[in-house]
């Protein structure tokens, strides 16, 4: 029993509730692991420094032994010694890619010794097949530190995989045709409309800066058919286009509308009870200034948050500039994959050597070599062996980053950044909002070649 002895028995005090050979510990994470190691025989054991903070799930498929561990540590790494119960070949699985790569282990009392080292939050999957001779040999102790680092200049050439985009989600709305109210959220316009009650015309007006004519720009709304479509004055009908991040999503070519400087877009319609005003989109070829304020830090999930100004502008792409800070490079409000390139010049192969990122922003880093895919980078320590595909003398290194859809789609003014969940509501979150965006960062702090 740890804690206080339960007294109660169907809710009434009792004189003995536990059996007289109950042992009372503290509540305790350490006095209740010291407890069951005494009375039961451990499955596995781990030792090492920071060996508690390694957790592990055992299962059995027929003549398999399969161990999945994990460091919970977030920011330390773990070096520890595995002593797993059995025999046999031993060999590490890679959930990401399917690779297997034999373990070799140490065999000592009928039990299997190995060393393995973990990133923060790192994991590994061990298979040992108990029908198969096992390899009797300990495990390297790998070098933590590379014998040479080499940082990558920051200076690379922009790719984009997919349209760029910028967000409207601010607009002015008159009802039956009464003046324009002022700018305001489009949550707020959707509750003046719905209040105005079914069948009150309405419309909306959005607008936005271009520095130049885009080469290609859509506009991506739900439901245009709804609605009257005006870009500048200029009615543009709704034909079929296809669409965008979602089949709801529809697009709409109004390159030929839009001009240098203020553009307008006005969406007319009668307000139904199934009506729901959303922000729209534009996307195409161009880039998007942005300026950045300061970083944001939340505390419930440590997630990093970038705070920008209210003004967004369509400018010129860049086509190139750093791995940090994409966001307000032209990206701010990037849904897709961005390819970044360089050429580095290598004096020698070396046995092993990986590409790492440091501070990386992004759901996942496709990593090409010389035209060739290394493999995708998704947890920590964020790194990806090269050494294959390297060659003496000039290296072209093709980072592709994947974004996800929460710059795009928000929420964008709750002050302090996400919370752990999002619901409908933090949308339009009086308590925390603010007219400025806050974002996602995206890109990477660093890119070094470790060579071992």
């Amino acid at each position: 029993a740890a804690g206080e002895s339960p007294y109660l028995v169907d809710g009434r005090p009792a004189e003995r509730v536990l059996p007289p050979e109950t042992i009372r510990i503290p509540n305790a994470r350490g006095s209740i692991a010291q407890a069951l190691d005494h009375r039961l025989v451990p499955d596995l054991v781990i030792d090492g420094e920071g060996a508690e903070d390694v957790i592990y799930h055992h299962r059995r498929d027929g003549t398999r032994e399969v161990f999945f561990l994990v460091n919970q540590d977030r920011h330390h790494g773990r070096e520890v010694e595995i002593r797993l119960p059995g025999t046999g070949r031993l060999e590490e699985w890679d959930p990401f890619t399917g690779k297997t790569t034999p373990t070799p282990g140490r065999l000592m009392d009928g039990k299997t010794e190995v060393m393995l080292s973990f990133p923060p939050v790192g994991s590994h999957l061990l298979v040992m097949h108990t029908d198969q001779p096992a390899q009797n040999q300990a495990s390297p102790r790998l070098p933590l530190a590379p014998r040479q680092e080499v940082t990558l200049p920051d200076r690379w050439t922009f790719r984009r995989l997919d349209p760029n985009a910028i967000t409207l989600d601010h607009c002015s709305i008159s009802l039956d045709g009464e003046p324009g109210s002022g700018t305001k959220p489009v949550w707020q316009a959707q509750q003046e409309v719905a209040a105005a009650g079914a069948g009150t015309p309405f419309a909306l007006r959005f607008c936005f800066q271009a520095k130049s004519v885009p080469h290609c720009i859509d506009l991506v709304l739900e439901c245009p058919e709804r609605f009257q479509i005006t870009v500048n004055g200029h009615p543009v009908p709704y034909h079929e286009n296809g669409h965008w991040r979602d089949i709801s999503f529809k697009r709409v070519d109004i390159q030929p509308q839009v001009r240098a400087g203020r553009n307008t877009i006005e969406l007319e319609g009668v307000f139904a009870e199934d009506t729901v005003l959303e922000n729209i989109y534009l996307i195409g070829d161009f880039g998007v200034r942005a300026r950045r304020l300061g970083q944001e830090r939340y505390g419930v999930n440590g997630m990093d948050f970038d705070r920008y100004g209210p003004e967004f502008t369509l400018i010129d792409e860049p086509r190139e500039g750093s791995g940090q800070h994409l966001n307000q490079q032209g990206y701010p409000f990037y849904a897709g994959t961005l390819a970044l390139r360089q050429v580095v010049e290598i004096p020698e192969t070396a046995s092993r050597a990986a590409l790492s990122l440091d501070d990386l922003h992004a759901i996942m880093a496709d990593v090409w070599v010389n035209g060739q895919q290394a493999g995708l980078i998704l947890v920590p320590p964020h790194q990806i062996d090269v050494s294959s595909l390297l060659k003496p003398g000039p290296n072209e290194i093709e980072i592709r980053l994947v974004t996800s859809l929460r710059n795009a789609l928000g929420p964008h003014h709750l002050a302090g950044g996400d919370p752990v969940r999002i619901w409908p509501y933090h949308y339009a979150d009086e308590s925390r909002w603010t007219d400025d965006y806050v974002l996602v960062p995206f890109g990477f702090e660093k890119a070094r070649l470790l060579v071992w």
